[in-house]
């Protein structure tokens, strides 16, 4: 099978771009005229690297039923938010940039029936947002075709083995354009993915998660990588496929500088005693003199 696709968890603050394709391949590049403030999804071999968007992804609130997250455009204080278009009775939430904020949740996943802690690279998603009380399936102009509702979100920092390297980090826009327009390309989000799950690409419509990553019989549990093979359980179950070779800010050591701030109290604090000492002995001095004065003249 040819496979041109990144996989993996996305982690907060990933910077990211949006792609359209199928299960296991790339077609098209999210693009952003910034003259005309148009968002347009554009073939692969149309991309011209500087109109090709860059997000990044926060993730704004997690419950049982549903992920809720914000893409801003990198290096700017803009978003990406949704206009309505109306034609007849029917009205069409299209994609664009905006200077507020919106807020987007999974419709659908081509791997996830329920939501896990954090998107995955390579899936495909529908994804929603509310406006007022409505709430709308975001749809994304497309060149040459028909507006479409299914992305992908890939990242532009990632890991790639080769016969002469393994699982070496890859960066930029620029190569990873290049990637996708190879024949075949698989990237992983992080070098955990990378080590543990080679074999990962995303099922298609006939099949369920063993084999690939792909939704599963139980409508509770979620698909993901164990050893050569993908299984399905309860999301708590998951590894924790986003570090590798890292420390939890629960288990890292404390920085450098709460030493050298407590060394610097100290420090301070035997000064002011010090102070509090002479300042007392000076004030003893003072006092016994004036006695001493007071006394000779009495007589």
């Amino acid at each position: 099978m040819d496979v041109v696709d990144i996989y993996g968890h996305l982690d907060e603050g990933s910077e990211i771009i949006i792609v359209t394709g199928n299960y296991n391949n790339i077609h098209g590049v999210l693009t952003w005229n910034q003259t005309d403030n148009v968002l347009r999804i554009l073939p692969l071999p149309e991309i011209i690297t500087p109109s090709v968007i860059t997000l990044i992804l926060n993730y704004e609130k997690l419950t049982k039923e549903k992920v809720y997250f914000s893409l801003r455009v990198k290096d700017t204080n803009k978003f990406i938010n949704v206009k309505i278009e109306v034609e007849g009775d029917h009205k069409t939430a299209c994609a664009c940039v905006s200077s507020e904020k919106a807020y987007f949740m999974i419709d659908y996943s081509s791997i996830d029936r329920i939501p896990r802690s954090r998107l995955l690279s390579g899936s495909l998603y529908s994804i929603q947002t509310i406006l007022g009380e409505q709430i709308y399936n975001v749809s994304w102009k497309i060149q040459g075709f028909l507006n479409g509702d299914l992305i992908i979100f890939l990242p532009i920092i990632w890991y790639e083995s080769s016969i002469e390297e393994f699982c070496k980090e890859k960066t930029g826009i620029i190569n990873l354009i290049e990637s996708l327009n190879q024949l075949q390309f698989k990237g992983y989000t992080t070098q955990k993915w990378c080590e543990t799950a080679a074999n990962v690409v995303n099922c298609v419509d006939s099949k369920v998660c063993g084999d690939c990553m792909g939704p599963c019989r139980d409508s509770e549990h979620i698909c993901y990588p164990d050893n050569d093979k993908f299984v399905c359980g309860p999301p708590e179950k998951e590894p924790n496929m986003i570090q590798s070779n890292m420390v939890s800010f629960s288990e890292s050591q404390p920085p450098t500088t709460t030493g050298n701030t407590a060394t610097w109290i100290a420090i301070i604090v035997i000064f002011i005693i010090i102070g509090v000492l002479v300042w007392g002995k000076y004030n003893s001095s003072k006092y016994n003199s004036g006695k001493y004065n007071s006394n000779k003249t009495r007589k």
